[in-house]
């Protein structure tokens, strides 16, 4: 027989026959249950492997690729110092409420530094209209607001470079109030700074935007006039000055001539 063992035994009862006894024995059916069973584990072996491969794509769609953007959003923050980037919120899980928090903090982070970057301008900008404010102040006269000696002093030198270097003339005329302390004794001190203070207006309405006026100190005045041809545009320009001085000044109802 295939696939089994077969046997054959007489009977005997008395030294006589009486029949023949036939046993068959067969591993058929155990081989068919093994294949059964092997089936059977190959089966649950492939469903089993089939879920782990859908858990693993589920876990790498639901969790791996979140966090792997949220690190690639934080590694090019800190590369960059670029606080305007964000994370994609991607649900409404914990991955999701990660980005949100992530992005959040990005956003208050972004905004401090933005408050904090426009305060620093404001503090720059204070610092330099105070800075040009005190340059100012050293450079010019409180009183009349007409460059003072120090930056007559600072320019002059270059003035004569130019004069030299281009072979242009320039005259320096230097103008004294007379009898001005004797207005100041008589009429006050206030008087005489509002004087000043004309007489500083009018200068600067006869000179042209190349040449400089400044107060020298008391009621002593300089004035630089560049670019002459000739000496006798110097003479000229006198002549205007002392023609804007015959005008009486008025002050406080009072007609002075200087």
């Amino acid at each position: 027989k295939h696939n089994g063992v077969y046997v054959s035994q007489p009977i005997r009862h008395h030294q006589q026959s009486v029949g023949v006894l036939h046993l068959y024995a067969s591993n058929l059916q155990v081989q068919r249950q093994v294949v059964d069973s092997i089936q059977g584990f190959l089966l649950v072996f492939l469903v089993v492997g089939a879920i782990a491969l859908w858990v693993t794509v589920q876990l790498r769609k639901t969790i791996t690729r979140p966090l792997l953007k949220l690190n690639h959003v934080s590694q090019a923050v800190i590369k960059t110092g670029d606080y305007s980037l964000r994370a994609d919120v991607t649900g409404n899980d914990e991955l999701g409420q990660l980005a949100h928090d992530f992005n959040r903090m990005l956003e208050q982070i972004e905004n401090r530094d933005k408050i904090l970057e426009s305060t620093v301008q404001a503090r720059t900008s204070e610092l330099q209209d105070l800075a040009e404010d005190f340059r100012h102040r050293a450079l010019h006269d409180a009183l009349t607001g007409l460059p003072n000696r120090a930056l007559l002093v600072d320019r002059f030198q270059g003035w004569i470079d130019k004069a030299n270097e281009e072979g242009v003339k320039f005259g320096l005329l230097l103008i004294d109030l007379d009898n001005f302390k004797v207005i100041n004794d008589t009429l006050g001190h206030e008087v005489g700074d509002d004087l000043l203070k004309i007489i500083a207006s009018r200068l600067i309405g006869v000179i042209r935007k190349q040449d400089f006026v400044c107060r020298l100190g008391g009621d002593e005045f300089v004035l630089v006039i560049n670019n002459l041809e000739v000496v006798s545009d110097l003479e000229k320009k006198a002549e205007s000055i002392m023609a804007a001085f015959k005008e009486p000044c008025v002050i406080q109802g009072q007609q002075l001539d200087i």
